[in-house]
C-alpha cells in the first residue's frame, strides 16, 4: 500500500505540472491570438489609409488593395481560429490533468485510511498477543503450574 501511495502521489504530482503547463501554453496561445488580432487591425487600417490617400474606387490599384486586406483578413482570422482552437484544446486538457489529479489525490486519501486501518489492527492484534502470552505465564506460574 505505501507504494500505491506513493505512486498515487507522484501522478498527482506529474498531473499539477502538466496542468501548470498547459495553462501557461495557453496563456501564451492567449497573447499570440491578441497579437494577431491587433495585427490585423493594424494592417485594415493601412490598407484603408492608403486606399484614402491615394487610390479611386475601380482604379486596379484599389481592387489589389482590397485583395490584400481580404487576404490578409481571412489570414488572420485562420490563424485566430487555430490559435483558439489549440486553447480549447489545451484548456480540455489542462481539465482532464486536473480530474486526473484530483483521482490520484482520492486514491491517495483511501490510501491512507486503509493503512490507518491496518496499522490499527496490527495494534489490536499485537495487543491481543501480548495479552494471550501474559495469560500463558500466569499459568504457567499459577496454582496448577508443576
Amino acid at each position: 500500500w505505501q507504494a500505491a501511495l506513493e505512486l498515487a502521489e507522484r501522478d498527482l504530482l506529474l498531473a499539477q505540472e502538466r496542468s501548470l503547463q498547459l495553462d501557461e501554453q495557453r496563456r501564451e496561445l492567449g497573447v499570440r491570438l491578441l497579437a494577431a488580432e491587433a495585427a490585423l487591425a493594424r494592417s485594415g487600417e493601412e490598407v484603408r489609409e492608403a486606399e484614402d490617400e491615394n487610390l479611386r474606387p475601380g482604379d486596379p490599384e484599389a481592387l489589389a488593395a482590397g485583395e490584400l486586406r481580404a487576404l490578409l483578413v481571412g489570414e488572420t482570422k485562420r490563424t485566430a481560429t487555430r490559435l483558439q482552437t489549440r486553447s480549447r484544446r489545451l484548456s480540455g486538457q489542462s481539465r482532464r490533468l486536473v480530474d486526473k489529479a484530483a483521482e490520484a489525490h482520492a486514491r491517495a486519501s483511501t490510501l491512507e485510511v486503509e493503512a490507518e486501518r491496518l496499522r490499527s489492527e496490527q495494534r489490536i492484534a499485537l495487543e491481543r498477543m501480548r495479552e494471550q502470552a501474559a495469560a500463558r505465564r500466569s499459568l504457567a506460574e499459577g496454582p496448577f503450574s508443576p
